[in-house]
């Protein structure tokens, strides 16, 4: 990529960081910041590892944040409970097994407030409004399966900020 960077074949490099290795591949931003524009890194209202080290290194490169998974597979949107099951060729039955599903739904029980001050929007709102909240976080990719979704999921940008009072602790 640096070759490539210098030799002026891309304008741009990205790099996608490995789902909860945040912190402990931060170190790459330190070494490669000259090199890498944007980061790609999991995040959202229950993994919120990024917030730790790496997003803290992005601000002070100027590198910009795409957040993936922000709804986590759905599970933000409020349409999954300790019975949800899924089909053997859907890729939420390997992350979104039994045990992770009940450990989420523990820790959704603690950011519950947070959805109660927002009530009037979706869950899956509120959810994309906290991770572009985050001033190193400049756009998230959220999963949608209709234009319905999608027109929902524009909705987080327009109603600005979750100031990081409102958000609960985990």
């Amino acid at each position: 990529m640096e070759s490539l960077k210098k030799d002026g074949k891309i304008l741009h490099a990205g790099w996608s960081v490995q789902s909860f290795k945040e912190t402990e591949q931060a170190h790459i931003l330190d070494e490669h910041y000259d090199i890498i524009d944007t980061i790609q890194v999991r995040y959202n209202l229950l993994e919120r590892e990024a917030e730790k080290v790496l997003f803290p290194k992005a601000l002070k490169y100027g590198i910009g944040v795409i957040v993936r998974i922000p709804l986590l597979f759905g599970f933000l949107t409020g349409k999954f409970n300790e019975n949800s099951k899924f089909s053997e060729d859907d890729h939420r039955n390997m992350n979104l097994s039994h045990e992770k599903l009940v450990n989420y739904l523990k820790q959704l029980e603690k950011i519950k407030p947070l959805f109660d001050k927002y009530q009037n929007e979706s869950m899956a709102v509120t959810s994309l409004r906290f991770c572009i909240s985050h001033p190193a976080c400049q756009t998230v990719i959220p999963g949608a399966k209709t234009s319905k979704q999608v027109i929902e999921n524009c909705k987080a940008s327009d109603l600005g900020i979750i100031p990081r009072n409102d958000i609960p602790l985990l």
